[in-house]
């Protein structure tokens, strides 16, 4: 998961306009939802990795502890952190929070805010936040549920039988 914020502003194309990025990788916090504990996190990251670091659960690529770490696909995650808008960025027309890598089912909220949901984490996902925003700390948030219950559902609406061949 990348996370970038990047004002915009629209003017006539001969006139060079220098992007401004603010880079939201790095330090976040990361908690199971449900739960208050929460733990430090890397982004870009995944949870496997940050709970590793955390020393949460064991090396999951170690003989067979991949079986007993299952429950981790199962569960809704959150990961959130505050960043600081600076007075310029808000000057701007647009400000676009770039998001790659949402693996995959995401609910993005800025200062408590929905601001979108995702269900494919193989694009790149660009939303304008100006509106979400204020001049100084702002918080963004990104849940990223279990794919297992949808996967469930999808499959009881269109349910495609594993022996095709009809032998």
């Amino acid at each position: 998961m990348k996370t970038l914020l990047k004002p915009v502003r629209t003017v006539r194309k001969e006139i060079p306009i220098k992007q401004q990025i603010l880079d939201l990788g790095g330090e976040w916090a990361l908690r199971q939802a449900g739960k208050k504990e929460m733990i430090k996190a890397t982004v870009p990251g995944t949870v496997h990795t940050d709970l590793l670091a955390a020393g949460i659960i064991p090396d999951p690529y170690y003989r067979d502890n991949e079986n007993r770490l299952q429950w981790i696909g199962k569960t809704d995650w959150i990961y959130q952190r505050d960043f600081d808008t600076p007075p310029e960025f808000m000057k701007h027309e647009q400000i676009i929070l770039q998001c790659e890598g949402l693996d995959t089912l995401a609910t993005i909220e800025i200062n408590s805010r929905e601001l979108a949901r995702t269900a494919n984490m193989f694009r790149t996902h660009e939303f304008d936040i100006k509106h979400l925003l204020h001049e100084g700390r702002n918080t963004i948030t990104i849940r990223f549920d279990s794919t297992i219950p949808y996967i469930k559902n999808r499959d009881e609406e269109r349910h495609i039988p594993l022996d095709m061949a009809g032998g």
